[in-house]
């Protein structure tokens, strides 16, 4: 802390030898009072000033206040006019009211902030604006009505002038329960005694399944008078328990499976039914879902194995490598003037015997081909409009967990005709049909085609030649080919 002014001269330096004459060279020249941190100058009589004092005449560049000599620098005391600053002894400011203290300047300070019982001072409680001699002080102390008082409830200091008014508003001052029951809590708890503790409290019996309402102090009797009930009542809550657990745990199961989608597209749709014959296909690219490939088949007017299915628009799925287990699926085209698309479901098993009609116990068709939707899927062929006369045909596929991911074997959104190896053959030979961007590509696959298949390729390709020509003109995604969009998991 930095030394206190406090108005010293030399009235009050103890008049002992040579005393009171070195206590007049502490005093500064310029504000007459002690020099804190002082500082001599080289005039040629170094002269000493408070630092504050002589700062203010030297930026001035002022001679020096006593002998007017020249001044260019200041600097600390020296060891003898040091030792003279701490040798000067004072009086107490107080000695006219007969405080007879001696001391030095530094052990001035001390004794009036601390111990000269005639310095005046103030009450150091919050609040109080009493002001006294020490003397009197700490018995003004002892009975100040802002003198804090630990409250034995709460432990919080209260002021003394307002203590006795604090139980009514202590939180840990007890009461009397509300409803009577003969307990007292503290005041902060008296809601959570009613709660929970009071016996006069409504409450619920404890028993699973029980709903009857009694006051809290008449549970245990209750428990007691209806054991044979609480049986009862709580074989009924473990079975509807042991169907929740059920149920969670095929909700888990199912919650755990791989799920995979995909879309195949066929520009030109509309247009090239018409030059479309039975037994002629459409195939997406290959993808993979759990390690191993799939791609689907459309066959618009049917596979032509025969008059019975040659009318019927069909949409195929192949699985290749193997594959076993149970797929579901869900099959959905959006059509114009549709609010929402035509969803078809499905549920097949490979890799297992399987009810297709009445070949009950028959394993998977050659080359995994197994029918996903058949007939239902007519309304590609009778009143059906597509947007931009595009076909999208979106698949979802979910099957159990194999913990591991798909990885995408082959993909094409547009570009040149489709040339892949391992195009599934249609059952009962036919011609398998790829749009590109020049119409129609066709090609034998098998070697006996169905005459009305030879005979309308011809023509087949000259419109799928005109479609394509018509739509040059459009968006370039309107001359893709029949394409595998990318799969993302849903």
């Amino acid at each position: 802390m930095p030394p206190k002014r406090l108005g010293l001269d030399a009235s009050l330096a103890v008049d002992v030898g040579e005393n009171k004459s070195y206590a007049e060279m502490t005093l500064c020249p310029v504000c007459q009072d002690f020099a804190d941190t002082p500082r001599e100058t080289d005039c040629s009589y170094r002269h000493m000033f408070c630092s504050t004092c002589i700062s203010q005449v030297l930026n001035a560049r002022g001679p020096c206040p006593v002998c007017r000599g020249n001044i260019t620098k200041v600097s600390k005391l020296s060891i003898m006019n040091k030792n003279m600053f701490d040798m000067v002894k004072w009086k107490c400011l107080n000695h006219e009211k007969r405080c007879t203290w001696t001391g030095s300047k530094k052990e001035l300070e001390a004794h009036l902030d601390n111990v000269c019982p005639e310095q005046e001072g103030e009450c150091p409680h919050e609040g109080c604006t009493a002001k006294m001699r020490r003397a009197l002080l700490s018995d003004h102390k002892a009975v100040c009505e802002h003198r804090l008082i630990p409250c034995d409830y709460c432990t919080q200091g209260i002021p003394a002038g307002a203590f006795d008014d604090h139980p009514t508003t202590c939180i840990g001052f007890p009461v009397e329960c509300p409803k009577k029951c003969g307990v007292f809590v503290a005041r902060s708890r008296v809601t959570h005694h009613l709660e929970n503790d009071c016996g006069e409290g409504v409450t619920e019996c404890p028993m699973l399944g029980c709903a009857a309402r009694m006051k809290r102090k008449d549970v245990a009797h209750h428990v007691r008078s209806f054991t044979q009930h609480h049986g009862m009542v709580l074989s009924e809550e473990v079975k509807k328990l042991k169907k929740q657990v059920f149920h969670l745990s095929h909700t888990a199961v199912r919650d755990h499976d791989d799920c995979f989608s995909v879309m195949m597209t066929v520009p030109n749709y509309e247009t090239t039914l018409q030059a479309l014959v039975p037994g002629m296909s459409f195939c997406s690219e290959d993808f993979s879902f759990q390690g191993h490939s799939f791609n689907l088949i459309l066959w618009p007017r049917g596979k032509g194995r025969d008059n019975r299915q040659a009318e019927k628009t069909e949409l195929w799925l192949r699985a290749s490598d193997g594959y076993e287990g149970v797929l579901k699926g869900v099959v959905s085209i959006d059509m114009v003037g549709r609010q929402h698309p035509a969803t078809f479901s499905f549920q097949k098993h490979y890799g297992e015997a399987q009810p297709l009609g009445q070949d009950a116990h028959r394993r998977r068709p050659p080359n995994g081909l197994t029918p996903i939707c058949q007939t239902v899927l007519e309304t590609l062929r009778q009143n059906a409009t597509f947007h931009n006369g595009t076909l999208k045909i979106l698949l979802k596929l979910t099957a159990p967990a194999l913990n591991q991911q798909p990885i995408v074997v082959g993909s094409r959104t547009c570009g040149g005709p489709i040339r892949r190896r391992g195009v599934p053959r249609p059952i009962g030979g036919g011609l398998v049909a790829g749009v590109n961007s020049a119409g129609l590509s066709l090609g034998t696959d098998g070697a006996n085609p169905p005459a009305a298949a030879q005979a309308e390729a011809p023509a087949a390709a000259a419109a799928a030649a005109a479609a394509a020509s018509a739509s040059s003109s459009s968006s370039s995604s309107a001359a893709s080919s029949v394409s595998l969009s990318r799969p993302s998991p849903y």
